[in-house]
């Protein structure tokens, strides 16, 4: 006993920590021995016994926090990015009126859905959306949205590296058509610019680079509002009625056209990154920051989107600062070049923190790494650099490869930006509550379908066919069934109920023959109304997806009660 004892406090080996012993992709393993004591004397002459701050503890870092305008700038340079010169793009592909209320649609619902994501992880009490779709939905709803989070990211990650390729060699004349010397000036620029700033901690340490970014996106936006040529672009098209009234949708690319905007607002992957870097986090605070953050994007979005796109409308290129090659325009296109550029820099390491966030939660071990806690992951050096350096490497060689900003941006909103904007944040919601909604859907039901439902519990609605419980007799039927029938006296038990068909009304005595015509017509009358409220009824429940929501919010409901438990 005594030697496992020695063995166990037995210090590691010069130059080796306990740290280090620890696998990789596993949590440190905590160390039995004791906190170390002291005794000192004091003034007095008394002896006293201090306990000594371990180099841990005392080496801790805190983790950084930033107010509301630095994290309303962090929430501004995730949700602007690349996408915000791909918005005359994202108009021509989906026609000028769709893609005007597509991006204040998409503006709208963001800020509603990051409002409502951070509310329901307050709700359920969890720290990442990763861990409130697993809360949910267990661990493949936990595996579905880290994957998601990552297209999008890495998309991100990506965009911006081609965005430098595009926007940096020319300031230096090098031609496009030169590709060895724009990737060697991409690679150079971004492994001595953007991997240092992605190796930093934490998100908020980011707050300055990030206000700068967003500077530099206003300046950007008014240029090219400034110098694109609208006027001559409206008049080449045949003047505003006519873009109006031919040039309203496309059918056939409007859906390319959604990714794109989908993809330029979508922040919901970095949303409780940037909530936790919020000082004092509250409720008012968050809302605060969505709303400043949503109303600045969603300006520049449209400012953008629409004077690029009537300047080239039809010619409009993915990045929209490659249409302007007329010299005219070539000293405000070479300054906006310059500035996007230097923005890419600064907002590349804002995804690359999500990135590295999923690779976190889904390859490291522990509870400490599965609820994405990445300031104590990431406080070893040797992880934040493997992380770091991997997302580095995986953005950069396709970013060398690819020119087509469009495809990139299109994509990676299609997939990984609406599953995580429009899907998860509704879905969660639902099943956070989907017992408050089962019991609204029966009560509502109920008194539509005249009473019928009486009772049958909220195991109904949530079946994938139309509950035929609901397919009972209307209030006329039952009063027909009961009219003229007497009442059972007490005690007694009621008479069967009897199935109204004309073919079982008796015969009459031939003085009330008129009273029975009048009743027969009466009966027809009410049966069609009752067989058009059932057909209205059946319809109206699989035109809303009702078995869909409910069935989301029985089997929600379910993970959420097994989790609290």
């Amino acid at each position: 006993m005594c030697d496992r004892g020695r063995t166990r406090d037995r210090p590691p080996p010069p130059g080796h920590s306990s740290a280090d012993r620890s696998p990789f992709f596993h949590p440190s393993k905590s160390s039995s021995k004791k906190s170390a004591v002291e005794a000192v004397t004091t003034p007095g002459g008394s002896r006293k016994v201090i306990r000594k701050e371990s180099p841990e503890k005392k080496d801790a870092e805190p983790e950084a926090k930033s107010g509301v305008l630095g994290t309303t700038a962090n929430n501004i340079s995730v949700i602007v990015g690349a996408g915000i010169v791909g918005m005359p793009y994202a108009l021509r592909e989906s026609g000028f009126l769709a893609g005007m209320f597509m991006l204040i649609g998409v503006a709208i619902l963001t800020e509603k859905s990051l409002r409502l994501m951070v509310d329901t992880g307050k709700y359920l009490n969890v720290p990442s959306y990763e861990t409130l779709m697993e809360a949910c939905f267990g661990y493949a709803g936990f595996v579905f949205i880290s994957v998601n989070m990552f297209i999008t990211s890495y998309g991100g990650c990506m965009s911006y590296l081609i965005i430098i390729k595009d926007t940096i060699p020319p300031l230096f004349g090098v031609e496009n058509d030169n590709v060895p010397m724009r990737s060697a000036i991409l690679t150079v620029s971004s492994f001595l610019i953007i991997l240092p700033l992605s190796m930093q901690r934490d998100m908020a340490n980011l707050a300055k680079t990030s206000a700068i970014s967003v500077f530099n996106d206003i300046v950007v936006v008014c240029l090219v509002a400034f110098f694109a040529p609208v006027r001559e672009g409206v008049e080449a098209a045949g003047g505003w009625m006519h873009i109006l009234t031919h040039d309203t949708w496309e059918p056939s690319t409007i859906f390319v056209g959604l990714g794109v905007v989908s993809f330029a607002f979508v922040c919901q992957d970095s949303a409780f990154l940037i909530a936790g870097s919020l000082e004092r986090p509250t409720r008012e605070r968050w809302a605060s920051v969505t709303g400043l953050s949503l109303l600045t994007c969603g300006v520049l979005a449209i400012l953008c989107g629409l004077s690029g796109y009537l300047a080239f409308q039809s010619d409009t290129e993915g990045n929209i600062l490659n249409n302007f090659v007329q010299p005219e325009t070539q000293g405000a296109a070479s300054a906006a070049r310059a500035l996007l550029g230097i923005t890419m820099f600064f907002v590349y390491p804002l995804s690359s923190y999500v990135c590295r966030h999923v690779i976190i939660v889904l390859l490291f071990r522990g509870r400490t790494a599965h609820e994405g806690d990445d300031h104590s992951v990431l406080a070893r050096r040797d992880r934040r650099i493997f992380t770091t350096v991997l997302v580095y490497l995986i953005a950069l060689i396709p970013a060398l490869l690819v020119d087509d900003l469009g495809v990139v941006l299109g994509l990676a909103g299609a997939v990984g930006g609406s599953c995580i904007a429009y899907i998860g944040p509704g879905v969660t919601y639902l099943a956070a509550h989907g017992a408050e909604f089962l019991e609204a859907v029966e009560e509502v039901w109920d008194s539509l379908a005249g009473g019928g439902y009486g009772g049958l519990g909220s195991s109904v609605p949530m079946m994938w066919k139309h509950p035929r419980q609901i397919l009972v007799r209307s209030n006329c039927q039952q009063a027909h069934d009961t009219q003229g029938k007497p009442q059972p006296r007490e005690g007694e038990a009621p008479a069967e109920s009897v199935p109204l068909t004309l073919s079982r009304i008796e015969p009459m005595e031939q003085d009330q023959e008129t009273s029975a015509s009048g009743s027969e017509f009466g009966i027809s009358i009410c049966s069609i109304c009752s067989l058009l409220r059932r057909a209205l009824l059946v319809a109206t429940w699989y035109i809303l997806l009702m078995p869909l929501w409910c069935s989301i919010a029985a089997v929600g409901g379910r993970r959420v009660r097994l989790y609290e438990e």
